[in-house]
């Protein structure tokens, strides 16, 4: 009877209509927690950013301030020298008391050269640092984004009201009462050797298109 073909298949629809649904709403979840992740990832990793530069620039500043203090040194060293070589009536522009002068000059100057090499370094290495963490966090903003255009694209209702036509034609297609319909379309265009099921099946997609459309 045609009330229990679509009583039949209108319980298939449903179960599939109910199945697609919690399936596509765990598919839209998934993505839309693996988009949450991805900008937590993104925002840690740009504090890190903060946190590393800050360290950076106290860095640099330690090494400025011992650069200061090499100076201040070595100015109140040859001034001392001076003043003594003065004092003692020694002339500074030659002889043992000049050497002394140039001696701390250039060990001043190869001090402050290790300084130089040394806050070149650490800038490099902190700009470095800085970058690949950007560049880190920048691939957990396209992550993120990615899977939140997922998560809209999913459409639950959508899906399942879809999935549950699609399960309902089949359905009746496939039922006794669908077939014999099928057959009767058959015969009525005297193609009564195409008959559902039987040879000629392949012409009976003209046929499928008449039973659809009434």
């Amino acid at each position: 009877m045609w009330w229990m073909a679509f009583a039949k298949a209108g319980a298939e629809a449903t179960m599939q209509g109910v199945q697609s649904y919690f399936a596509a709403d765990a598919a839209k979840g998934v993505a839309k927690a693996k988009a949450r992740v991805g900008a937590a990832n993104a925002s840690m990793l740009r504090s890190q950013k903060v946190t590393q530069d800050i360290a950076n620039r106290q860095a640099l500043e330690v090494l400025a301030q011992q650069r200061n203090a090499v100076t201040d040194a070595y100015r109140a060293q040859q001034g001392a020298n001076i003043a003594g070589a003065g004092a003692a009536n020694v002339d500074i522009s030659s002889g043992s008391a000049a050497q002394i002068l140039e001696g701390n000059a250039n060990r001043y100057a190869q001090d402050m050269a290790r300084s130089r090499y040394a806050e070149a370094i650490q800038q490099w290495q902190g700009e470095s640092a800085l970058s690949m963490l950007e560049a880190q966090a920048k691939g957990y903003d396209i992550t993120s984004s990615a899977q939140r255009s997922i998560a809209n694209m999913i459409d639950p209702l959508g899906n399942a009201i879809g999935s549950s036509l699609m399960s309902f034609g089949m359905s009746l297609l496939q039922s006794d009462w669908g077939k014999n319909k099928v057959n009767e379309m058959f015969d009525a265009a005297g193609g009564g050797g195409g008959r559902y099921g039987g040879e000629g099946a392949a012409d009976s997609t003209s046929a499928l298109g008449g039973f659809i459309g009434r």
